[in-house]
């Protein structure tokens, strides 16, 4: 990356909701471990319920404070976190703690209630280590929009790749009505949602800004960056915009009949 885009980058601005989040994330966490040793020491529900709820509001209110006077801890920072590849992490640990500790469980090497207390403050630290990484995600894109825009389109998946998403949704759909008749499970009725938001990502309209430094795609509350170094080439056939992506990532397809003027995208990636 070039020392611009760095610079650029490096600006992501770490908000006042970012900041609670993180804050969130990291009460979570102590919290969590102090229900646990309560749970080990053999506290009843009651006065452990109670321990929790202000204690959780008082570690909240005070990292709430250092995070506000001294700012972020530097892991947790939004550029340091997903720039570095470490923005799954939050994510995982809380992961790798609710299965520990349901593994625990099992087998016996744990209390109850202290097995639970533990998984369920793991599948906590993964939601909010889930929503700390796509606010960090947010913010570092934000920040290479500080630059000169050279393009902007908004479009949906190329037609191709949209008949696709129907497809496999009509047929994710099929399966799962079967599943519902066979099992006679009318509560899984609640799953074909997922086929509708599969079936709408083939009309979703992504926002495209291409800077000197970066593509940013996406929409308000889901931004990705693809650095232009990772563009290993863009065409224009078949009434497809393509833009190749180095590594294992597949090749992203707009439809060019939503962009204005698709052959002047194509000019700008090219200079």
């Amino acid at each position: 990356m070039s020392s611009t885009s760095t610079a650029t980058a490096t600006s992501a601005d770490a908000g006042p909701t970012y900041r609670f989040v993180a804050a969130c994330y990291v009460t979570v966490a102590v919290v969590g471990a102090g229900a646990v040793a309560l749970a080990v020491r053999g506290i009843d529900t009651r006065t452990g319920a109670v321990a929790v709820l202000l204690g959780g509001i008082g570690v909240l209110a005070l990292v709430g404070a250092l995070v506000g006077l001294r700012g972020l801890p530097g892991p947790l920072g939004p550029r340091r976190l997903y720039a570095s590849g470490a923005s799954f992490l939050p994510t995982v640990l809380g992961a790798v703690v609710g299965v520990g500790a349901l593994a625990a469980l099992f087998a016996d090497l744990v209390p109850e209630g202290a097995g639970l207390l533990a998984a369920f403050a793991g599948v906590a630290l993964a939601m909010v280590g889930g929503v700390v990484r796509l606010m960090a995600r947010n913010a570092d894109a934000r920040a290479y929009l500080d630059a000169p825009i050279r393009a902007e389109w908004e479009a949906r998946p190329a037609p191709g790749r949209r008949r696709a998403y129907y497809a496999a949704s009509g047929a994710l759909t099929l399966a799962l009505a079967a599943g519902i008749v066979a099992w006679r499970a009318p509560v899984l009725v609640g799953t074909l949602g997922a086929t509708v938001s599969l079936a709408a990502q083939g009309s979703n309209r992504r926002e495209c800004h291409l800077t000197d430094e970066a593509l940013v795609y996406g929409n308000v509350q889901s931004l990705t960056v693809l650095d232009r170094d990772d563009v290993r080439g863009v065409t224009l056939a078949d009434g497809a915009l393509r833009i190749e992506r180095a590594g294992w990532k597949p090749a992203m397809a707009f439809d060019a009949g939503d962009i204005e003027d698709p052959e002047a995208v194509v000019a700008a990636f090219r200079r």
